[in-house]
């Protein structure tokens, strides 16, 4: 039996979505469709009920699950047993701003496993991939809902006003947030529930509802502002560099309280040792950043 099949067949079922299953897989979502059919025609039985593009396990593949999963972590034994004692490597799953801001000296200083891998997917992707056992731990920027994951508070980081600067005269005075907010769209990234906060503070504070452009990342909202094309709401650890060079400002929110920006660890309900004292580390590690010293 296919192996490779046999685990896009779980992250399948478990996403409930090829779509999503494709992009845990990182494959197309034509090959996800191919791998099931062939597992399917060598069990001689069809495993999701298909409606249009909606997909379902059917009562054989309720069934089948459980044995593929079983399939799956005694190979992964058979497969550590062998590997002459070296451990399998840890596979962390983790949002774009978190592996691109915290992750390299996470992993320098924190005393990361030797053996790594690193999956770069959404934060809402984060949990769904721990959650079907294609990554060990994940790092996310909110809470996930599924309530069988363990979900652990890393870091908090603040949410600033930022608009494109040309780098001369800091001195002047800061633009108007009204101003800006008015005549500029303000891009937005990530998860729904942090512009739901963010509006609602806006409007708390009597300021324009904005115009919101919705982009995919945190890095492409913040390439829109340097290009001039209007404003963002980003977390400190995402400007910090173009801050210090006079790039970007951060207009002042006097009185204005947004939501905080976060960092989770996300664990299976049994996690393992290696994935348990890789969280504790990065724990120490992002206290060591809130109070200015950064542990090892």
């Amino acid at each position: 039996m296919d192996t490779t099949a046999l685990r896009t067949f779980v992250v399948a079922a478990r996403a409930g979505s090829f779509r999503r299953a494709a992009a845990l897989r990182y494959l197309s979502q034509a090959t996800v469709t191919q791998q099931i059919q062939r597992l399917e025609a060598e069990l001689g039985t069809p495993l999701f009920d298909r409606s249009g593009r909606a997909v379902r396990l059917s009562a054989a593949g309720s069934a089948f699950l459980p044995r593929a999963e079983r399939v799956l972590r005694e190979l992964a034994a058979a497969q550590a047993d062998l590997g002459e004692g070296r451990p399998a490597p840890l596979r962390i799953a983790a949002a774009p701003h978190i592996a691109r801001v915290f992750l390299p000296s996470l992993l320098a200083r924190a005393a990361a496993p030797e053996r790594w891998a690193l999956s770069v997917l959404s934060s809402t992707d984060v949990p769904e991939a721990v959650r079907t056992g294609e990554a060990d731990v994940g790092l996310a920027r909110f809470r996930p809902l599924p309530l069988d994951l363990q979900s652990i508070f890393l870091y908090e980081d603040d949410l600033l006003l930022i608009t494109a600067h040309d780098g001369l005269d800091l001195d002047r005075e800061p633009p108007d947030p009204a101003d800006l907010l008015g005549r500029l769209p303000l891009f937005t990234y990530g998860p729904g529930a942090t512009w739901i906060a963010v509006e609602e503070a806006l409007r708390r504070a009597g300021l324009p509802a904005p115009r919101l452009m919705h982009v995919a990342q945190i890095d492409i909202a913040k390439q829109f502002v340097l290009g001039g094309f209007g404003v963002a709401i980003l977390p400190n650890a995402a400007v910090r560099t173009e801050l210090a060079f006079g790039s970007v400002l951060a207009v002042p929110l006097l009185g204005i309280a947004l939501p905080k920006d976060g960092v989770y660890a996300i664990l299976p309900a049994e996690p393992s040792p290696a994935a348990q004292q890789f969280v504790q580390r990065a724990g120490t590690w992002f206290l060591g950043r809130r109070t200015g010293h950064h542990g090892t």
